[in-house]
């Protein structure tokens, strides 16, 4: 059933989550958006860059968020991607992309 999650600070939707009692929630990297400004998403988190990786045609941007770090990768050439360390975004990403299990 569709439902709302509290993961750490952050109120989070999911498509699918359990009846109740403690989940883990799980988000694909390449699923985790930075968005512009006005831009909304299911989910959205203001977020702080902890550490930045290039990996080939891909960067990997560590964030730290009230849910917690995330980790969002994204086309290397793209200007978000040269975001340095201590840089702040805001990350979305749709109910869908949110797999919720039973912890």
């Amino acid at each position: 059933a569709p439902g709302v999650i509290r993961c750490g600070d952050a109120t989070l939707r999911a498509a699918e989550t359990p009846a109740s009692g403690p989940v883990e929630l799980f988000i694909r990297p390449h699923r985790i958006h930075p968005l512009a400004e006005g831009a909304e998403a299911d989910n959205t988190l203001p977020a702080r860059v902890t550490r930045r990786t290039y990996t080939g045609e891909v960067v990997a941007l560590e964030c730290e968020t009230p849910a917690g770090r995330l980790t969002a990768e994204l086309p290397g050439g793209t200007p978000v991607a040269a975001l340095p360390v201590g840089a702040t975004l805001r990350l979305g990403f749709a109910a869908p992309d949110a797999r919720v299990f039973p912890a």
